[in-house]
């Protein structure tokens, strides 16, 4: 009986999203101050009661659209320049030009914030450098090359190490390469890594966390797509990108017909099952096995050896997973996987 595992739908999501996200809690929140300020007002104001309660109806429903854009916001700021001059005499005055002057701070910020997202996707983009203690967001075009990025990167962030590492998708980036050849997208994010003392064991990786040991279990589904198919023992879970692969940018698994892996070094032999591209490694799950897992980790630019208990996946209807959510990510330098038996 073959067993696919069922899919998961969130393991992607777009990080311009995310952002815009961002923008619209933000907008809402400095809404729901002003109303509240119109309200303070409304009950403080006797000549202009009638005419603030039909501001605030229009407001309330306004606030209803998540899609609030800077001329709605210029408008409420008018708003509260006209009331603010009708109650001069209210003590509640010096409560009111703060609110304004905070309204306009944030508005503006807002609104510098949309135009960035807009610009970065017209042909500039930002790329994250990130450690275990600092990200750094750098901006660049497609066609510079990435050692022009890595030269605006020490500059601004004073690292001149030079064993340091760039990792992105678990390779070291090629300096000669610009940044399209290389991948980079918006927001995609480099992790800077020290080699100093470090022996053997290939480019450093992210991946889970496997020394925290927190599993869920998969359940299966005929319903599920070709390249969620497992295997007894040693299964590798990644991203395909691959963009002409019907799982692009989706969770595929990679079955490890064999009983030991040292990922680190074979990580370039790891191919999608739909299309044969390599695929980015993120975690890993056993099936009907006894395991064990052992390897190095980077932490704070040391190096932490650790190995887990052992452990076994003896449910047929499931499959043993480290779920990423649960455990984290962390660099490793070293990770060998390997079945005991299988069951």
């Amino acid at each position: 009986m073959e067993n696919y595992l069922k899919e998961n739908e969130d393991n992607i999501r777009n990080s311009k999203e995310k952002e815009i996200d961002k923008i619209n809690k933000e907008k809402t929140n400095l809404i729901n101050d002003s109303l509240n300020m119109m309200n303070q007002m409304c009950m403080n104001s006797i000549n202009n009661s009638q005419i603030m309660e039909n501001q605030i109806n229009i407001n309330q429903s306004n606030m209803m659209d998540m899609d609030i854009n800077p001329g709605y916001m210029n408008n409420m700021m008018n708003m509260m320049n006209m009331m603010n001059m009708n109650m001069h005499q209210d003590n509640n005055n010096f409560d009111i030009e703060q609110m304004m002057q905070k309204m306009n701070m944030q508005s503006n910020d807002q609104i510098s914030d949309e135009e960035k997202i807009s610009d970065n996707y017209n042909g500039g983009i930002e790329v994250n450098f990130r450690n275990q203690s600092i990200s750094l967001k750098i901006q660049c075009k497609p066609d510079e090359k990435v050692s022009d990025i890595i030269q605006r990167y020490r500059a601004k962030s004073g690292d001149n190490e030079p064993t340091k590492k760039f990792i992105f998708n678990a390779k070291a980036l090629n300096p000669y390469l610009t940044v399209a050849e290389a991948g980079l997208a918006n927001n995609s994010n480099i992790f800077v890594v020290s080699t100093k003392g470090i022996k053997g064991g290939g480019c450093p990786m992210m991946f889970t966390d496997i020394s925290k040991n927190k599993t869920r279990e998969i359940g299966f589904s005929k319903k599920a797509p070709s390249y969620r198919k497992v295997t007894k023992g040693i299964n590798i879970f990644g991203i395909c990108n691959f963009k002409k692969c019907k799982a692009y940018k989706k969770e595929v698994v990679v079955r490890i017909k064999k009983k030991k892996i040292d990922l680190i070094k074979e990580r370039e032999e790891l191919f999608c099952p739909e299309c044969e591209a390599t695929i980015i490694p993120k975690t890993l799950g056993f099936y009907l096995c006894k395991f064990v897992i052992y390897g190095k980790k980077l932490e704070d630019d040391r190096v932490e050896p650790f190995r887990n208990e052992e452990d076994e996946a003896n449910k047929k209807d499931s499959l043993k997973y480290f779920d990423p959510e649960l455990n984290g990510e962390v660099m490793v330098t070293e990770l060998i996987i390997e079945v005991l038996e299988y069951l």
